[in-house]
């Protein structure tokens, strides 16, 4: 018998995956294991969902106290209910498969910093979701933030589409996306010349090529140089290097 699948966010998933779930979700970014899949319109699905359904045991791995406490906080205004984070049937949830994302090839230091805090789980899935085409190329990089901090159910941009002028309008997740594209992009492109003149295999167990690999490696490196750049005002050069010699370090301490 085939093993069953269904198409999440950013790929195919099944059994025994390890899956984070979208910010806008309300069971968002949480980090667990796929236990079993019912696809739509057979015996198994019993639910009224139009998609299929992927049971997810968001307690499989051991979130940090403190990202314990956000869960614990976030489901108490959620069902009005104050309890632990064992008492809210985490273990087995009914998840539709795009509020999922799979993590692919996790190290350990990289899925540690997912269960360390909303805020890190989050930043991956937006360095994901931000990777992926929208079907909408846009040029708001001088003008991206403000659009975004004005928007309240969208924003409109005019382009030229075969010779005539198209009004294209963007839900405030595209407006972000494509925000945070330009951005990583950028990052991206900083990040590669630094290495280029390093030698990151030989400093920290990776090939160049390993890294460009590997998203959550990237996506970590990214936010440590954000907050560099913005929390304590470095060069982009100097903040790129940080980033890079603490992200790696910790991760090649985690592979020995």
């Amino acid at each position: 018998m085939d093993m069953i699948t269904t198409k999440c966010v950013n790929g195919v998933i099944k059994a025994g995956d390890t899956v984070l779930s979208t910010p806008d979700d309300d069971f968002g970014c949480l980090v667990g294991c796929v236990k079993k899949i019912a696809l739509a319109g057979t015996p198994d699905h019993d639910t009224d969902n139009e998609t299929d359904d992927v049971y997810v045991d968001f307690l499989a791995f051991e979130y940090s106290k403190k990202r314990t406490r956000e869960i614990e906080k976030n489901f108490c205004g959620l069902f009005s209910v104050k309890g632990s984070i064992e008492e809210y049937g985490l273990d087995e949830t009914i998840m539709a498969p795009q509020c999922l994302i799979k993590i692919i090839d996790a190290g350990e230091a990289a899925l540690n910093r997912l269960l360390d805090s909303g805020y890190n789980a989050a930043c991956h899935c937006y360095g994901i979701l931000s990777g992926l085409n929208t079907g909408i190329k846009i040029e708001l990089e001088k003008n991206v933030m403000e659009a975004l901090n004005h928007a309240v159910s969208g924003f409109k941009i005019t382009r030229i589409i075969n010779g005539e002028k198209t009004d294209i309008e963007l839900s405030c997740q595209e407006l972000s996306n494509a925000y945070y594209f330009s951005r990583n992009k950028n990052y991206r492109e900083d990040i590669i010349g630094i290495l280029k003149d390093k030698d990151p295999e030989d400093l920290y167990g990776y090939t160049l090529d390993e890294i460009c690999a590997d998203d959550i490696l990237m996506s970590d490196i990214f936010q440590e140089y954000e907050k560099n750049r913005e929390e304590y005002n470095m060069e982009w050069t100097e903040a790129a290097y940080e980033a890079i010699r603490d992200v790696l370090s910790e991760s090649e301490r985690s592979k020995q």
